[in-house]
């Protein structure tokens, strides 16, 4: 169970990363500033958002540190699709960066929690393939994720990961 939760995490970045293009459309942006969102807000921004989850570890204990980051996780991708701008867009997905990097680190350390001395190895091996299972799987089942998405909310004219909120008037 512990090695789903970035397994959906790298599933659900590959998949995105298809919509980059639908995205820079709808909110006009150049290849450099959706550069930017891939790249450097990601990867310099959100590590450094992600380094206190140690501190909060020693404090407060993985387990709740990893709900809680779940639980922001989860706001942010919400967010994302409720974003009315490019900067708000590129805020909710720096945090889901930093939870995602804050996770994994979280994850590995409570694997001894599940695991005796001897599986501990076992257990990190099979976290570390689903990682890289789910980051695979978010490229090569894009397409049937994306068709259960237009079934559930249909685009109606507006923008492919917009088109839910088509079904949901009372947002707008």
């Amino acid at each position: 169970m512990i090695g789903l939760v970035p397994g959906t995490q790298m599933l659900t970045r590959s998949a995105s990363s298809l919509l980059l293009p639908e995205i820079q459309r709808y909110f006009g942006v150049s290849d450099t500033q959706i550069g930017h969102l891939q790249g450097t807000f990601d990867l310099f921004l959100a590590s450094l958002l992600a380094l206190p989850c140690a501190l909060f570890v020693d404090r407060y204990g993985s387990r709740c540190v990893l709900r809680n980051l779940i639980l922001i996780w989860i706001i942010s991708h919400i967010s994302c699709g409720l974003s009315a701008s490019f900067s708000q867009f590129c805020f909710f997905k720096i945090m889901i960066a930093a939870a995602e990097i804050g996770m994994v680190p979280v994850i590995y350390a409570m694997t001894p929690l599940y695991a005796g001395p001897k599986n501990l190895m076992l257990i990190n091996a099979a976290v570390g393939a689903l990682i890289t299972l789910g980051y695979g799987a978010g490229y090569y089942f894009s397409d049937v994720l994306f068709k259960i998405a237009a079934l559930i909310a249909p685009a109606q004219g507006d923008a492919l990961w917009r088109g839910w909120r088509r079904s949901a008037p009372f947002l707008e």
